[in-house]
């Protein structure tokens, strides 16, 4: 699942030739029910990896809730 996420899929396109895609919303979906289903979480530090990932999805449009935020919403 890692090489999906970093390289992308590869798929056929509709004239028969294969093309490399993005990583899906489905497959982004089947790690984070991975995750949870095996409960493991994460939290950022400074020299995490996880910071680059944060940075990636901020950089695509995604955004995030202060963590002050989603604690009040349970």
């Amino acid at each position: 699942m890692l090489e999906v996420l970093q390289n992308g899929r590869e798929t056929i396109a509709p004239d028969g030739s294969t093309k490399m895609i993005m990583a899906t919303a489905a497959d982004f979906n089947a790690v984070r029910n991975f995750l949870k289903d095996n409960g493991i979480n994460a939290i950022k530090t400074v020299d995490s990896p996880l910071n680059d990932l944060v940075s990636e999805m901020s950089m695509r449009g995604l955004k995030f809730r202060p963590k002050q935020d989603i604690k009040e919403a349970i």
